[in-house]
């Protein structure tokens, strides 16, 4: 192989079958190519002489591994960095939104690569900084420099908010980014079908029969135990997307919006162009008070859902219901209010002359207790809407299995 040039020298491979394990342990074979690790490769020109479909893909499925350790479990497909392993967290863990806004800039970054995939100047730029991190001369001005460099001023100005967290989230991308670059480049490695050997074929069918049992648990409104089912599916096949989306359904139905949100923001990261992962996403955030960021992530969601008819149409449904329930819920605080005004007014007029003095006082006190029994349950109503809110809600929320 001549590495100056990266060009691949047939004569070096063989082929063979190499024994695989799933992560439940289970064996199996495989033919692959068989190749001496080249460390005198370059990594960048072979990186980006490969089709941009094809890289694309590749990204994806980067993006998976490198968010593994913050949504799904500790033991993910390789080692990870150290901030990785201390965010790290369970297949079933509740999400809260501190940790959903960290785990979403990463995520942003990680998609902002597909927009210079194929490009040299970028890729030999990002291995540089991998390099320079793992060597201790980290640089946050060159990261910073080399993300404005992409024309992706959104993930820049979100950077800048984190203010100095913002490192940790870099260094993991640059880092790990480069474990995969050199991967790809130095063992000829398909990242896809490296992810798809992850369940062996017994895994898939035990898990689908736990699916199953799951979705008839779901049927008879036996929620708990349809959530412990589709646990025992996902322990057998992890990076199943559907089981997260159902799972988050019955979440939702049990009001545990917290692991709801977690379990959408799974199922996008294994599928990112799903449109039901992105509704159970977005119902959570709804349900949780977030109303705003809810309609912030639906319209997100169908620009990522777009070449999906019939998945855009039901986020654009959902986005209309939640802009309604928005209005209803604003005019029921209005007429609140108002009834409140009123009342206090017509006390005041029928008061006697020599009472008005003191009923003012006891009037302002009382105004000023109201304002905060006022503020107080509007604040639980963000976290908890009220009873009728929700049963208006609820009639909106596609509740469809997989």
């Amino acid at each position: 192989m001549d590495g100056s040039s990266g060009d691949v020298d047939f004569s070096e491979l063989t082929f063979g079958y190499a024994t695989v394990a799933c992560r439940k342990g289970h064996k199996k074979y495989m033919k692959r190519i068989i190749l001496n690790r080249d460390k005198n490769v370059d990594v960048a020109k072979y990186w980006c002489s490969k089709p941009s479909q094809e890289l694309r893909e590749y990204c994806d499925v980067i993006k998976i591994y490198i968010l593994w350790p913050l949504l799904f479990e500790r033991l993910g497909p390789r080692p990870s960095n150290e901030w990785l392993l201390i965010q790290c967290r369970s297949l079933d863990s509740e999400l809260s939104l501190n940790e959903l806004n960290n785990i979403e800039l990463l995520e942003d970054i990680l998609e902002m690569v597909k927009k210079v995939v194929d490009i040299p100047f970028f890729i030999t730029r990002l291995l540089k900084i991998g390099t320079d991190i793992e060597t201790r001369q980290y640089n946050v001005g060159d990261a910073l420099e080399w993300v404005k460099c992409t024309g992706d001023i959104g993930v820049l100005q979100k950077l800048q908010t984190f203010g100095d967290f913002c490192w940790p989230p870099l260094e993991v991308f640059f880092s790990e980014y480069k474990y995969f670059l050199n991967k790809v480049a130095m063992e000829q490695c398909d990242l896809v079908e490296e992810f798809k050997l992850e369940s062996c074929d017994s895994c898939i069918k035990q898990s689908e029969v736990m699916k199953q049992r799951g979705n008839e648990e779901f049927s008879k409104e036996n929620y708990d135990c349809a959530v412990k089912f589709y646990t025992e599916a996902l322990d057998c096949c992890p990076e199943n997307h559907l089981l997260y989306g159902n799972r988050a359904l019955c979440f939702l139905r049990l009001g545990m919006y917290k692991k709801a949100l977690g379990d959408g923001k799974r199922a996008t990261v294994l599928k990112y162009n799903w449109s039901k992962g992105h509704y159970r996403l977005c119902d959570a955030l709804f349900l949780m008070g977030e109303r705003e960021r809810a309609l912030e992530s639906n319209e997100r969601a169908q620009d990522l859902c777009r070449h999906g008819p019939e998945g855009v149409k039901d986020l654009m449904q959902q986005n209309a219901k939640f802009r309604k329930q928005m209005e209803v819920m604003k005019g029921i605080k209005q007429n609140k209010t108002k009834y409140k005004k009123n009342l206090f007014e017509k006390n005041r007029l029928v008061a006697s002359p020599h009472l008005s003095a003191s009923l003012d006082c006891k009037g302002n006190d009382k105004k000023g207790k109201s304002k905060k029994e006022s503020e107080l349950k509007d604040q639980r109503c963000s976290q908890n809407p009220d009873k009728a809110s929700l049963n208006l809600f609820a009639t909106f929320v596609l509740w469809a299995l997989e």
